[in-house]
């Protein structure tokens, strides 16, 4: 038979389906509120050790309370607990007036629109054309990636954006414009067309190619893009 302070209806549950420390931070909560039925519980009120103030104010909060289990929410309710309405969104303003990029954001969404291309053409002229074979997409961006990740002279910590989230400029893809004969090839037959000084990072510790990729077997033909 068990004694104590926080022994009592709904106080201890000798196997309950949430976590204990739940279940200990629940039972101070309704001891403090039984002997003092009027207590308000304000940040910083332990009981018995516990952080009771802070364990209270977040059970109240909207995101907290709706994932808890049904008897969770019961034995707060007991408590007379409630959860707080949501916070409404903050309204998104509109831009009083209209600057250069937003025109240009606004006339690429509606080239998009009706061509399905993602290319932003110059007025007037047809947009350009790149033919990339998968490959050489992926090692060029993992390449351009780690070498602004390892970048010499960039202190430690200070760049840790994933390769998820890599950037290749559109410069890098210059040997490939309007390349078509390379439909025409395997994927692993197609020349690379880099700019060459992506050639001396293939073999560069700090750069590399992504692990896995099939040129760490064998580099196909590199072909010098003129003015890299």
């Amino acid at each position: 038979m068990a004694s104590g302070g926080l022994v009592g209806e709904g106080a201890v549950d000798w196997n309950p389906a949430w976590l204990a420390e739940w279940q200990r931070h629940y039972a101070a909560v309704r001891e403090l509120l039984r002997d003092e039925q009027d207590t308000e519980i304000l940040p910083g009120t332990t009981v018995h050790g516990l952080d009771v103030g802070r364990w209270a104010a977040r059970h109240q909060e909207h995101t907290v309370w709706h994932p808890l289990m049904d008897g969770q929410r019961e034995r707060l309710e007991r408590l007379r607990f409630a959860p707080r309405p949501a916070k409404p969104e903050a309204a998104v303003k509109a831009p009083k007036g209209r600057s250069d990029a937003f025109e240009r954001g606004l006339r690429l969404a509606r080239y998009r629109a009706r061509t399905g291309s993602a290319l932003d053409p110059m007025p007037g002229q047809a947009p350009a054309s790149y033919v990339v074979p998968r490959d050489h997409v992926w090692a060029a961006a993992w390449m351009e990636h780690q070498a602004w990740l390892t970048e010499p002279g960039v202190p430690p910590g200070k760049r840790n954006t994933g390769f998820d989230q890599a950037r290749v400029y559109a410069s890098t893809w210059e040997g490939y414009r309007n390349a078509w004969d390379l439909l025409e090839q395997p994927t692993s037959q197609c020349p690379v067309r880099l700019p060459q000084a992506w050639r001396a990072w293939v073999d560069d510790p700090r750069v590399g190619l992504p692990p896995g990729h099939p040129w760490g077997d064998v580099l196909p033909d590199w072909q010098a893009v003129e003015g890299s």
